[in-house]
């Protein structure tokens, strides 16, 4: 591993994109909904956690690029890969039906790469789980901004934070801006909370008791508001909400600051996940659908089989390959071109 990464936090990244897999192969039952009242705002949060805005605030120009380089080259390239592939495998042979990807209008799948996931429109990419690349871009770009603009004013920028934040949470009510800008606008408090979990070291700071009440508080989410889907823009309780996703990411990165204490393949392989989540997030839904249907070609053949793939150890298979395949492609392809655009 490479000597300037910090391995709990490619541990705790490699754990909640697990969780993003898992959530697309399991089916909906509690174990998922309280997954889902912290799985993505994790990610805002280890932003926050990881940004260095008084660095990044003097070298704009230079913060822009990178993030163009890391988040949107590769959401551009994997869609603008894979289009060519959905239009024949599945809109013109129909080869793979899963997720009405047969009944989607070509110049629709199209033009949804440069709109995003618009539910209000009914506009939804191929690759549904990229809506966070351009949505991470833009969350990024919008708190440093503002925490140029306030500077020292440290009361005006908490309260711009939070007015944004909720300006973002009512947007999602009826209005869905393309690429996830109003998501983007929804989640500053989470990319704040991360800058202030790192700047009072509250990750070492937790002692037991804190983590029991933290935990309650996604349980407590999912009890009074139900399911979580930014995504699609459901988010529940305002105040649950935010409490529930910085909780749950609190917990994630003190979990893996303990596990990651002692040193492991099980820890090495997590935080490798972490370190290639990116192709783990692109990749992972292609295949499990190409995987499920191989899999329904082989049960039509074989009737035992068939009883077999309706078994939860079924999903658990999926769930194996949506996260292997990729980090072995990564593992194996990491340097060969286009590829290494979506490795670290």
């Amino acid at each position: 591993m490479p000597n300037d990464r910090v391995q709990w936090i490619d541990f705790a990244k490699g754990f909640a994109i697990i969780l993003v897999v898992a959530a697309h192969v399991m089916p909906k039952n509690d174990i998922n909904d309280l997954m889902s009242a912290f799985r993505m705002p994790f990610f805002f949060v280890m932003a926050g956690y990881l940004l260095n805005a008084e660095k990044w605030g003097r070298r704009w120009q230079e913060f822009k690029s990178k993030l163009y380089r890391r988040l949107l080259l590769p959401y551009f390239l994997s869609n603008f890969l894979w289009y060519p592939i959905w239009f024949i495998a599945c809109y013109l042979l129909g080869d793979l039906a899963i997720q009405n990807w047969t009944q989607r209008n070509p110049l629709g799948a199209f033009l949804a790469i440069f709109i995003g996931n618009n539910y209000n429109l009914g506009v939804v990419l191929l690759l549904y789980p990229l809506w966070f690349l351009p949505c991470l871009l833009y969350a990024e770009l919008i708190y440093l901004k503002l925490h140029n603009y306030f500077g020292a004013r440290t009361s005006a920028f908490l309260k711009a934070i939070f007015i944004l934040s909720a300006a973002g949470y009512v947007l999602g009510f009826f209005l869905h801006l393309p690429l996830g800008i109003d998501i983007a606008f929804a989640v500053q408090i989470f990319i704040l909370a991360g800058r202030l979990i790192k700047k009072y070291e509250l990750v070492d700071k937790l002692n037991f008791g804190a983590c029991l009440i933290l935990l309650a508080l996604p349980f407590l989410e999912i009890w009074l508001s139900g399911y979580v889907d930014m995504n699609k823009r459901i988010y529940g309780n305002f105040i649950l909400f935010y409490a529930a996703g910085i909780a749950g990411s609190l917990l994630v990165m003190k979990i893996s600051v303990l596990l990651t204490s002692f040193s492991n393949k099980f820890c090495d392989f997590i935080s490798y996940c972490g370190r290639q989540s990116l192709m783990i997030l692109i990749l992972h839904v292609p295949i499990i659908e190409i995987v499920y249907q191989a899999t329904l070609l082989i049960a039509s053949l074989n009737s035992e089989f068939s009883v077999r793939i309706l078994f939860p150890e079924f999903y658990f298979v999926l769930l194996i390959c949506g996260v292997l395949i990729p980090v072995w492609i990564a593992k194996n392809f990491g340097k060969a071109p286009v590829i290494k655009n979506f490795c670290v």
